[in-house]
């Protein structure tokens, strides 16, 4: 939707990742939910969000501007089982 208003796909990543963070540590708070992890487990978390999610959305988003939406979609969830 942004996308095809001039905003670039960091942009819009950037403004998706801050209000899921906002979304879920309001609901982490609200509902008082221990949250404890060790620095091991952090590190992990931050090593496979940092770069397996944000690579995997980031390259999605940059193929909205060559391919439509739904295509990318499929070929995304199904590419991998196709082995």
């Amino acid at each position: 939707m942004f996308l095809c208003c001039g905003a670039s796909v960091t942009t819009v990543l950037s403004f998706r990742f801050y209000f899921a963070l906002i979304l879920i540590w309001g609901y982490i708070f609200i509902r008082r939910i221990d949250f404890k992890l060790s620095r091991k487990q952090i590190i992990m978390l931050l090593f496979l969000g940092g770069f397996f999610y944000s690579g995997s959305a980031i390259t999605l988003f940059a193929s909205f501007k060559y391919i439509s939406a739904g295509l990318a979609d499929v070929l995304i969830f199904t590419y991998p089982s196709g082995y």
